[in-house]
């Protein structure tokens, strides 16, 4: 199976509760701390798009299932791409931003409960997000460099939210930020027990969604098309770079290496 082919199979990733006018999207494949695929992606986006065209639906919450929230990619699929062609690796590249930009585009409120550890292009996610709920436990950071994957896009995100110098010194160290950490420097917006988090996202996003539907989606909308140019110009990168990237002796070694002392 290619990666090309692998958006078209269904998934089994995503489960849905609907909480009055929330919609709850757990990711549920807790055995690999939720680390998700291309189509885990694909398919997160279009409930995305289903949600945002449904007036019963005011707010959404995502979160994961288990210890963590997400582990970002999953380095598994990561390392087909090494013997894929150029075409392919691009478009697998162009759908990552793809979701990106329904998690950007989705006007009504979007909240992340962040029940664990939120690494690589996971932690990007909730920086893309209006809110994040957690607990004292979690953890989250820009992984990326230690499997061999560049961090482009999570470098940009960060710096947007922390400065430059923040931004390169977690993006070069790869380190986890521990919840206090998190919190103090807003990339976490409340801290409550472990067993509430999911109850107060929910909250928050009940309280958010019962504004004003326009004035909110313009809100969100004007912010989005403010910084279009700015993330269109770091993706335009990321697909360039990390093509070629993954097929590299070096990104090879540093990502054998990572399965090895994994067991894989």
């Amino acid at each position: 199976m290619t990666i090309a082919e692998h958006t078209q199979q269904a998934t089994d990733f995503i489960t849905r509760e609907t909480r009055g006018k929330v919609a709850i999207f757990t990711m549920s494949r807790p055995e690999s701390l939720n680390a998700w695929r291309d189509a885990d992606r694909s398919e997160l986006g279009r409930l995305l798009r289903e949600v945002a065209a449904d007036a019963s639906i005011s707010a959404v919450v995502i979160t994961g299932a288990g210890k963590a929230f997400c582990a970002g990619q999953d380095l598994n699929e990561a390392r087909q791409l090494a013997t894929r062609s150029r075409e392919e690796a691009l478009a697998f590249w162009t759908r990552f931003r793809d979701f990106y930009e329904d998690v950007r585009r989705f006007e009504k409120p979007i909240i992340c409960a962040l029940n664990g550890v939120a690494a690589g292009s996971a932690f990007q996610i909730t920086m893309h997000m209006d809110m994040v709920i957690a607990h004292s436990g979690v953890r989250m950071g820009q992984t990326e460099v230690n499997s061999g994957i560049g961090s482009i896009t999570g470098t940009y995100f960060m710096r947007e939210s922390l400065g430059k110098s923040r931004a390169m010194e977690l993006a070069l160290s790869g380190r986890l930020m521990e919840a206090e950490e998190l919190h103090r420097l807003g990339l976490v917006h409340h801290l409550v027990p472990k067993d509430e988090v999911l109850d107060r996202a929910v909250a928050v996003a009940e309280e958010l969604g019962a504004k004003s539907s326009s004035a909110v989606s313009l809100t969100k909308r004007a912010h989005c098309q403010a910084t279009q140019a700015g993330f269109d110009h770091i993706w335009g990168l990321a697909i360039q770079y990390q093509s070629d990237l993954l097929k590299t002796k070096d990104a090879g070694e540093v990502m054998k290496k990572f399965f090895t002392d994994r067991g894989h």
